[in-house]
């Protein structure tokens, strides 16, 4: 009995409570909104914080336009 309820409070669990979103994910979207603003030094740091905790290449990809952006052509081109 007592596996059973434990059972289902593990199941139902994961269905009340909503996934949350990786950090790195969450930095990576705030820093696409962010570039999209024309905001590219908060959006480099966004980036960054986001290689930071999970190394992508998107996230090298778009830190490497953000610094075009700023004239940081050593940093671009390390990306």
């Amino acid at each position: 009995m007592k596996h059973l309820i434990l059972f289902l409070f593990i199941c139902l669990n994961e269905f009340v409570y909503p996934q949350k979103k990786d950090e790195a994910v969450i930095f990576y979207e705030n820093g696409n909104a962010a570039f999209a603003r024309k905001d590219y030094r908060t959006a480099d740091s966004l980036f960054t914080l986001s290689i930071n905790l999970a190394p992508h290449p998107d996230s090298y990809y778009n830190r490497a336009a953000c610094r075009r952006q700023q004239n940081n052509l050593k940093g671009y081109c390390l990306d």
